[in-house]
């Protein structure tokens, strides 16, 4: 039955997966995904990454370096592993429903995660949530069997998957730690003594540390910080709890992440990634202070989203990804408010947990509980959720079995199951959409895409990446802004300018975009219109320190020399580090006839950067006899 069940769903997964190789970011990872490609491919380079180690958890850009080691940096052999690894996911979960409540459990159970779209399609991208499943299933697996054999290597087990699943997903550490005092109580119920109680503990905390203290001896080593957590814990339950956390969990890479990025500078924060989490959870919990009826409000909220019928989308939207993929098509779908297959699971699983609640231990129950309050107490995404599938299949599928023996109950039963189960889906269906939900996650797609290329130097395929993500969002501000940008290094000065003009219609506030219009027209010739789009820009920002040197150089382009040295002095006054800066004031001030100011600040330009060549140069006229 097993390797039926094993060949079942890895077919059904490769199926997904061939289909899925025709979207675009395959083989060019975004957002979170391209973060763990760079990073599993710093790694091996010996170089930095985008993002360090232990920003996020460690363990899955650790495993993705290990298979790039050993095939080469090609995401394609990462995938299909972890469609091997779904589908052991799903013969564990037989072994766990079969343990708990029997065959027919079992099968039912392993059938629904074989078929079950939010995790087929998530085991196939490059992101942790298929081994945060598998550790779900082999977690409660290993602490039943801990609980019932003196065995070391069982104890080991539990404490080596306990630290596995820590270091994978976070929101593992209170269940861990509940099922490790679960399993004391366990073997003291079974007649253990002090002395093997004390072993077995031993046992767990070793298999336990066997994993936690190389990672985190790597963690100090290279962050100077002991530890297994990742640091970006602080900004993710700032995310999910604050005044406008119905803003910030919509937040899209960008302007948007940007702005969270700087509040820990923006209030004297400087230190290194640790310091700005530990700021991001001072924030939180003086929200929490005082505002408790609004955190209580938000987590009640969340509630409402986690058990939604849809999949709630965070860095990806899996309904997005339906049209290259006729195998997720079919087993992930939504019509109108209703979501398939979390619509059909979640009410089989409530009738199964009130029809075999005295059955299931309390490891199960602890994982449910604990697992989903984590993931409320910070913010709901379908990818958080998926973890928590297997076992939620465990109860649907007791739930389905139990169904026709309830259908067959007394009248009054038989209304109380159609009110739990006609209340439980229009709890799942009426409330939304949720703001993640109102974002355009096709267009996006295509404009991460786009950013990728523009990084990687590849211009005329971001240009295309560009105008498909405009077919999707015509009107969107940062797509126009984005293709302006690539079209003005490409040299289509008149196209940028016209882009540039339409993000800045939308959004007329945003600095960069003045100060990159006004770029645009100073190719073209316009240079009064340039001028006045500086003007803008700095008026918006007046600390934008370049913006204020380019508003310079284009005043002395129009003979305005005055108001050039104003604008240098600016500058220099913002960012006295910049030797362009010095060196632009400094020229500025030999034409307008004071040459000891002009002396003075070519000098500090050339301490800045003793190798730029014009301030050398010009220091040198000056200096002549």
């Amino acid at each position: 039955m097993a390797a039926g069940l094993f060949a079942l769903a890895l077919s059904v997964r490769l199926l997904h997966l061939y289909g899925h190789a025709a979207n675009p970011t395959f083989t060019t990872p975004i957002m979170d995904q391209a973060d763990y490609d760079d990073l599993a491919r710093a790694l091996l380079e010996q170089r930095p990454a985008r993002t360090p180690l232990f920003w996020q958890p460690p363990f899955y850009p650790l495993y993705l370096a290990a298979v790039y080691a050993v095939g080469g940096p090609n995401p394609l052999l990462a995938r299909v592993f972890q469609c091997l690894l779904g589908a052991a996911t799903v013969v564990l979960t037989y072994w766990l429903g079969r343990r708990l409540l029997g065959e027919n459990v079992g099968i039912t159970a392993a059938l629904f995660t074989a078929l079950c779209g939010p995790l087929v399609f998530f085991e196939s991208e490059l992101l942790a949530t298929g081994w945060a499943a598998f550790w779900a299933v082999a977690l409660l697996l290993l602490g039943l069997r801990a609980a019932e054999t003196r065995g070391i290597v069982a104890h080991l087990a539990f404490g080596v998957a306990g630290a596995l699943s820590i270091s994978t997903r976070p929101t593992f550490l209170p269940v861990f730690l509940a099922c490790a005092v679960w399993l004391l109580f366990a073997w003291r119920r079974a007649g253990w003594r002090t002395g093997r109680l004390a072993g077995g503990a031993t046992a767990v905390a070793g298999g336990f540390l066997i994993i936690s203290l190389p990672l985190a001896a790597l963690n100090y080593r290279l962050n100077a910080n002991f530890g297994i957590m990742p640091a970006s814990g602080g900004i993710n339950f700032f995310i999910g709890n604050n005044p406008r956390a119905d803003e910030t969990t919509a937040f899209r890479p960008g302007r948007d992440w940007r702005w969270l990025e700087r509040l820990p500078r923006e209030n004297g924060v400087t230190g290194d990634m640790w310091a700005q989490q530990q700021f991001f959870y001072d924030q939180t919990w003086q929200y929490l202070r005082e505002q408790p009826l609004s955190f209580a409000a938000g987590l009640l909220q969340k509630t409402v989203q986690f058990i939604s019928a849809r999949e709630v989308p965070r860095s990806v939207d899996l309904y997005a990804f339906r049209r290259w993929s006729p195998a997720l098509a079919v087993l992930t779908w939504k019509v109108g408010q209703f979501g398939f297959p979390f619509g059909v699971l979640l009410p089989l699983a409530l009738l199964g947990l009130l029809s075999s609640w005295r059955r299931l231990p309390t490891p199960v129950w602890l994982l449910l509980m604990l697992q989903s309050a984590s993931i409320v107490l910070v913010f709901v995404a379908a990818r958080y959720r998926a973890p928590l599938l297997p076992v939620i299949a465990i109860a649907a599928a007791a739930g389905l079995l139990a169904l026709p023996g309830l259908l067959r109950s007394d009248r009054r039963q038989r209304a109380l199951l159609g009110l739990l189960l006609a209340g439980t889906v229009l709890a799942q269906t009426l409330p939304g959409p949720f703001p993640a939900e109102q974002v355009n996650y096709s267009a996006e797609l295509y404009r991460l895409l786009a950013i990728r290329h523009y990084q990687e130097n590849q211009l005329s395929e971001a240009i295309h990446r560009y105008q498909q993500a405009l077919e999707y969002a015509p009107g969107d501000p940062d797509i126009h802004a984005g293709l302006a940008r690539v079209l003005l290094v490409t040299g289509s000065a008149e196209a940028a300018v016209s882009h540039y003009e339409t993000s800045l219609r939308t959004r007329p506030d945003v600095a960069v975009n003045h100060a990159a219009l006004a770029a645009a027209l100073e190719q073209t010739g316009r240079l009064e219109r340039a001028a006045a789009e500086y003007e803008r820009a700095v008026e918006i920002d007046p600390t934008y320190a370049k913006a204020y040197v380019n508003l310079g150089a284009i005043q002395r382009r129009l003979g305005r020399l005055e108001e050039a040295i104003a604008a240098f002095r600016a500058a220099v006054r913002l960012d006295p580090h910049d030797p362009i800066a010095h060196h632009n004031l400094g020229d500025a001030l030999a034409d307008h006839g004071d040459t000891a100011g002009a002396v003075e600040s070519l000098r500090q330009s050339l301490l800045l950067d003793p190798g730029f060549e014009p301030a050398r140069r010009r220091l040198a006229e000056l200096q002549q006899p």
